[in-house]
């Protein structure tokens, strides 16, 4: 879905916003620079709740600065921007895009949950089915499942594709930096940001997995 077609819908709808930050806005081919002018669209038009998904790097990006950078301020001595004492933020001279991402909720998370299957290969479904499986027995981690417990097409694919990888050595892990509870309360939602095949991914994934409805922006997609 692209940010055209969206603009004749309702503004009703809650965004989710995933790794639109200052450490993906330069450095490679298709950053999110790009797509920020557009996410700052969409964000100033929302009437529904809005929430910033971000990789913090250890001590890097801070909910503070992906605000700043959400906003639109990266200059404070020449962007005519004013410090609010009651919020104590640089405000945008934007006060819609300001207020929304004042009152948005922003989440940290780490970096690639799926990410060990997902590079070597794994197909969807797999993880699909795993992480239903993870949810019916109630574990954050899917090395807490005997593999020989999993669907046999299951045991299959993860043999196929980790090679000699034992089970115990390679897992999908679904702390609580993968907050399904919210996910499923901002449901149905726009998804946008990055990257393309990798984080952005990794959250439609759990999406899919717990059939929780969204639309993704192809235009606000970046990586």
């Amino acid at each position: 879905m692209k940010i055209n077609e969206i603009i004749t819908e309702s503004s009703n709808t809650n965004l989710l916003i995933i790794d639109v930050q200052p450490e993906y806005a330069e450095g490679s081919f298709d950053t999110c620079a790009r797509i920020l002018p557009g996410v700052q669209k969409m964000i100033e038009q929302c009437n529904g709740k809005v929430v910033v998904v971000y990789n913090d790097f250890g001590g890097g990006d801070s909910q503070h600065s992906v605000y700043q950078y959400l906003a639109g301020i990266d200059d404070f001595s020449s962007n005519g921007e004013e410090f609010d004492e009651e919020t104590q933020m640089w405000v945008s001279a934007r006060p819609k895009l300001s207020q929304h991402l004042q009152n948005a909720t922003y989440l940290q998370k780490e970096f690639g949950f799926l990410r060990a299957y997902m590079d070597q290969g794994v197909a969807d479904g797999t993880m699909i089915e795993i992480m239903r499986e993870m949810a019916l027995r109630k574990v954050n981690d899917s090395r807490d499942i005997p593999f020989e417990e999993l669907p046999k097409w299951v045991q299959q694919d993860i043999n196929n594709q980790l090679g000699g990888h034992n089970w115990d050595n390679e897992g999908i892990s679904l702390q609580d930096y993968v907050p399904i509870h919210l996910l499923k309360r901002l449901s149905p939602f726009y998804m946008m940001g990055g990257g393309r095949n990798e984080c952005l991914r990794e959250i439609e994934l759990v999406c899919n997995a717990f059939n929780i409805k969204y639309k993704r922006v192809d235009s606000l997609i970046y990586g």
